[in-house]
């Protein structure tokens, strides 16, 4: 199961994973699809197409991550692989619910569990935009989440 997780731009009316440098406003697009030399993309290392464009060239640059309410806990959902999920929890405010819950404490105020995707009723997608951009007009701020598991 893939998830859609991590950083993606529109660009000519489609989405693409993309990567901004940090103190740089270019953008960085990435596809897996051959087709797009068409449109400008070159090949990149690790088997993928690429493009940079300026600030402009994008519609928007937007986050994408995951998360889910674990045992009443709302905690990050890290990679999910072979029928796993990593969460992660990072503060202090329920920290003694976390313990209670099985997590085990990774750093100073993180918690980190593995569960079999079954134990999650859904994993959530929280949308938001990249300082400087906004989400599509059909958005308003965060998209609210979405069902995806």
């Amino acid at each position: 199961m893939e998830l859609k997780k991590g950083v993606f731009a529109i660009y000519r009316g489609k989405e693409y994973r993309a990567s901004q440098v940090v103190g740089s406003r270019r953008v960085y697009l990435y596809t897996d699809d051959a087709s797009e030399v068409a449109n400008g993309f070159v090949r990149g290392p690790r088997e993928r197409y690429e493009k940079v464009v300026g600030p402009n060239g994008v519609t928007t640059v937007y986050k994408c991550s995951l998360y889910t309410i674990y045992q009443g806990i709302r905690v990050q959902v890290l990679p999910v692989r072979n029928g796993k999920a990593d969460l992660i929890y990072n503060g202090t405010d329920q920290a003694d619910q976390v313990r209670k819950a099985g997590f085990e404490q990774i750093d100073k105020y993180s918690y980190m569990k593995v569960v079999p995707l079954e134990e999650l009723e859904e994993v959530l997608i929280e949308t938001s935009p990249v300082p400087s951009y906004q989400l599509p007009e059909n958005t308003s701020g965060r998209t609210p989440p979405s069902r995806v598991y």
